[in-house]
């Protein structure tokens, strides 16, 4: 917006610094896949958030904001802390990614936004997706015997994986 805004504002002077034969415009035009709503701020693309989510979107891991920051120094050295917290809530606050909250202190975060139940292993600390079955069933119960319409969930089992569980 601030372009168009100095563009309009500046079009005559651009008009009438003339060339003996020609006149030389030059437009840049920035295109978003986000809708743009009067008053409200417009998302740029950025490197840093590109690196973000194919980090997420190429691990089934579950990483915290700092295994990111640590994975995302690889392609972007100069790349801060506060930038890769920044773009996580944001990312977060608009659906793209999910957090999740377990009790080791840290938020993890999935780059696979479809709303799925994890496993957080209190043994070796991982999370974990979990493919079930019934999944949708229970939602669809939960929604009708609340009498309430459900969008969207998080749960997390807590226990052991199949891995810690065979170790004992």
């Amino acid at each position: 917006m601030r372009c168009h805004n100095f563009f309009k504002k500046n079009l005559k002077k651009f008009l009438t610094k003339r060339t003996p034969s020609c006149i030389i415009i030059s437009v840049t035009v920035i295109v978003t896949d986000k809708e743009v709503k009067r008053g409200e701020a417009v998302k740029r693309y950025s490197k840093q958030r590109e690196t973000i989510l194919n980090i997420l979107h190429n691990t089934k891991s579950h990483p915290t904001a700092a295994s990111i920051y640590e994975e995302a120094r690889k392609t972007i050295p100069n790349i801060s802390l506060g930038t890769v917290y920044r773009n996580l809530a944001e990312l977060d606050s608009e659906g793209t990614i999910i957090s999740l909250k377990v009790k080791d202190g840290s938020d993890h975060f999935d780059g696979n936004n479809f709303p799925h139940p994890h496993l957080y292993c209190r043994a070796c600390k991982k999370i974990i997706d979990l493919e079930l079955p019934f999944a949708e069933d229970f939602i669809n119960q939960c929604a009708t015997m609340s009498g309430s319409e459900i969008d969207s969930h998080s749960l997390m089992f807590f226990g052991k994986c199949s891995g810690c569980k065979a170790l004992g």
